[in-house]
């Protein structure tokens, strides 16, 4: 053992001094198998290791001598080499191996590209050929938007046909008198005033329902649906009697405020009920127009006589008077435009017209709602 650990220390020297990776190798195939007696080889060989001019050339030649029956040099050098080799094959290998994983990869990533645009071209086509299957999840924004505007005109289709109709309707009206008058101004006049009482009556409605209710069941539908009726009406001034005019305002007031509640989302009802309602409207508002007329004149005339600020609410400069004349000089065409005042004049003789009629729509309206509730809770 000693002489193998001499033979260690020996191409120790040789490795430091030339620097050789076979020495390297031999160095460690050696040190497997050296195991014992250390303090011997570094006394033995120690000049080695600290004097750089020793004799290279004897330390080969004592490294060749070794015994064979020890140590086979030769061998050791032959594995050492055949070792190397291997390593070197081996990293070839491994470096080939590395070429063909890369393009193992990328091939792998191409077809499976290709395998998803074919997927894809084939959902597709199939989504195209059986729309009404295609999930939500695989809609784009446009397309579920597209859905939802479908599937709203199809849960409110009547009301939206309906909503069209009334404005028809009301644009027909207009063009008429327009027609027969032979200038706009006019019925411009009437139908911003009509419109402006609409409002103003169904706001008095709602607070008289609300006071008996003790809750407030006005919403922005019934109040666009009351600035169209009253427009409309306002404009069938021109062409009708007052109570025809009532009646239609009435009529286009609830059947367009519902329709426009059922689209946008208030109130959900039927057409039955739609129409129903419409009816019951149209009715009440001729029945109050026709019994109410001669207790509105009366008590205008009351007022009018025992209270200053009511002076004008009767008598030949009356606000209703002053509206009037200055409607048929429109009409005329004796005068081209109307004052600020006309409007003033006009909405002030609506409201004050309809007042009672307002008041008890209201009330009617009130008491109803106030069933309904009972009944609701009694059946429950």
């Amino acid at each position: 053992m000693a002489l193998l650990k001499m033979v260690l220390h020996l191409v120790n020297a040789i490795y430091y001094k030339l620097g050789n990776d076979y020495c390297k190798a031999i160095k460690n195939n050696i040190t497997s198998i050296i195991k014992n007696d250390p303090e011997y080889a570094v006394k033995y060989y120690h000049p080695l290791f600290i004097n750089d001019n020793a004799d290279l050339k004897s330390l080969k030649s004592k490294v060749l001598s070794i015994d064979e029956s020890i140590y086979d040099v030769d061998d050791g050098i032959s594995s050492i080499k055949s070792s190397t080799q291997t390593q070197e094959d081996k990293i070839k290998s491994l470096e080939s191996l590395k070429e063909n994983i890369n393009e193992y990869i990328s091939d792998v990533v191409i077809i499976d590209q290709n395998a998803a645009d074919a997927i894809n071209k084939s959902k597709n086509d199939f989504y195209e050929k059986y729309e009404y299957l295609k999930p939500d999840c695989e809609k784009s924004w446009l397309e579920e938007k597209w859905d939802s505007a479908c599937e709203w005109c199809k849960e409110n289709w009547q009301s939206i046909v309906s909503v069209f109709v009334t404005i028809v309707i009301v644009v027909a009206i207009v063009i008429l008198s327009i027609s027969t008058f032979g200038t706009a101004i006019p019925v411009i006049a009437v139908g911003v005033v009509g419109a402006i009482v609409g409002i103003s009556g169904q706001l008095i409605s709602d607070i008289i329902s609300c006071a008996i209710t003790g809750d407030w069941d006005g919403n922005w539908q019934s109040y666009i649906g009351s600035a169209i009726g009253g427009f409309a009406g306002g404009v069938l001034l021109l062409l009708t009697n007052p109570i025809a005019a009532c009646s239609a305002e009435a009529t286009i007031s609830t059947f367009f405020g519902e329709n426009l509640e059922n689209i946008t989302g208030g109130q959900k009802r039927s057409t039955f009920e739609i129409l129903f309602d419409t009816g019951l409207s149209t009715g009440t508002a001729a029945f109050f127009s026709v019994a109410l007329s001669k207790i509105t004149g009366k008590l205008s005339k009351t007022l009018s006589k025992k209270i200053p600020v009511f002076k004008r609410l009767s008598g030949i400069n009356s606000y209703d008077a002053s509206f009037k004349m200055v409607i048929t000089k429109l009409k005329q065409g004796s005068i081209k435009k109307f004052h600020y005042k006309t409007i003033r004049n006009g909405v002030i003789s609506g409201l004050s017209g309809g007042a009672l009629e307002n008041i008890a729509s209201g009330f009617f309206d009130g008491i109803k709602e106030w069933y309904d509730e009972w009944r609701e809770l009694l059946q429950n």
